[in-house]
């Protein structure tokens, strides 16, 4: 079974997504900030997903992706930063950072769904 991470401080999007992955067959783990994130990411497997909001109180998603890849080595997690910010420079801040993909709020999950089918794609 795949593992995903939801990490964003909006509880409703948190569980809009979370519900999502459930029903693809992804066994999900949450957290409200990047250093909920953090501390969960050090205590269990390493999730084959990282969903990360862009904007967040405490610690923003740009830091977490920069820690994620850095201070905790994990290589190999697939980061999609997700937030409603489009612009140019931020998509590529996020990319600079260690992020993989990036998805536009709101979604679906049809856009979820075809964002995952791409990903794994890639790595065959």
């Amino acid at each position: 079974m795949r593992v995903a991470m939801v990490v964003d401080d909006s509880r409703v999007a948190r569980a809009y997504l979370t519900r999502i992955l459930r029903g693809l067959g992804f066994q999900v783990a949450e957290a409200e900030d990047g250093d909920v994130a953090l501390e969960l990411l050090e205590c269990m497997p390493e999730p084959d997903f990282l969903f990360v909001d862009r904007h967040m109180p405490r610690m923003d998603g740009l830091e977490l992706v920069r820690r994620v890849r850095q201070q905790l080595g994990l290589r190999d997690v697939v980061i999609v930063m997700v937030t409603s910010d489009n612009k140019p420079e931020t998509v590529a801040e996020a990319l600079e950072a260690g992020a993989d993909e990036y998805v536009m709020k709101p979604y679906t999950e049809d856009v979820i769904q075809s964002k995952l089918a791409l990903v794994l794609e890639e790595q065959q």
